[in-house]
């Protein structure tokens, strides 16, 4: 007698085994379900041995032994319950990383400067005044409006005759910086009103004279962080005056004595900057 064997294990269902079975020229298939490999083995066994000797059965005729199919196994109050997915409410959004976190929004500052500054141009001799500064910070930018007090400058045309020239100037001006540490540098632009007042004497006329005129500046901007609310600032611009006028002296001797701006002038300015709120 030759026996050979083939065991399956069809998903959600019982071993199948498939017994063939050769004697003297015969071939005779039996098909066992079990739950568990030794169980397949015993009743494996069971049916080669009535193959053997069909005397033991009371019968020559090999029948297929039954094998009692176990019930669905129930979940025990031991046996651990199916475990079922999480149930998440709203995940919490997570912030990003410093590095790609957009920066808040804010109000600008509010800072008020003050510093002396000089130029060369529009006066006789090189000017030497205050100016003084209000302005708003925001991150990189900054604007504002400017003030500038020229000291009185009183030149001699002659012997006898000279005039005193008083200048004031009046604007705005922005800037935007790029932070180096504790440094920030960057371009500024300025756009000025300038008042000069020239009263003459030893002079026949005119003897006192006004002139206003647009300025446009050009330069850069330095700062120096001090302390959070303290800064140090330095520009240098290149100004070019819009239609300065030309200052005409006479004098008593009838020689006619000239003052006529530069049409390019160079401002250099050093100061401080305190942020108010």
């Amino acid at each position: 007698m030759v026996a050979s064997a083939q065991i399956e294990e069809p998903p959600g269902r019982p071993l199948h085994l498939t017994l063939t079975l050769r004697t003297a020229g015969v071939e005779e298939t039996r098909a066992l379900d079990a739950p568990t490999c030794s169980a397949l083995a015993e009743a494996s066994a069971v049916v080669i041995a009535l193959a053997m000797d069909p005397s033991r059965h009371g019968s020559v005729a090999v029948e297929q032994p039954t094998v009692e199919q176990p019930a669905p196994e129930q979940p025990s109050a031991a046996a651990s319950p199916p475990v079922s997915p999480p149930q998440t409410g709203p995940k919490k959004l997570e912030s990003p990383p410093p590095g790609n976190r957009a920066a808040p929004s804010r109000w600008p500052n509010i800072a008020l400067g003050f510093g002396g500054s000089a130029q060369s141009g529009p006066l006789p001799d090189i000017g030497v005044g205050f100016v003084g500064s209000a302005s708003l910070r925001m991150d990189r930018y900054r604007a504002g409006v400017l003030a500038t007090l020229w000291s009185r400058q009183s030149p001699m045309f002659s012997d006898t005759a000279g005039a005193s020239f008083d200048m004031r100037e009046v604007g705005v001006f922005g800037s935007y910086m790029v932070p180096l540490g504790a440094l920030a540098i960057g371009p500024s632009a300025t756009l000025d009103v300038t008042y000069m007042r020239v009263e003459g004497f030893g002079i026949r006329a005119p003897r006192t004279t006004s002139h206003l005129w647009p300025t446009a500046g050009l330069g850069g901007r330095l700062e120096a962080r001090l302390a959070p609310r303290l800064s140090l600032f330095s520009t240098v611009d290149l100004r070019l005056p819009i239609g300065a006028p030309t200052v005409a002296l006479a004098t008593s001797s009838n020689t006619l004595q000239l003052h006529e701006p530069s049409p390019v002038g160079v401002q250099l300015s050093l100061g401080a900057e305190f942020v108010i709120f």
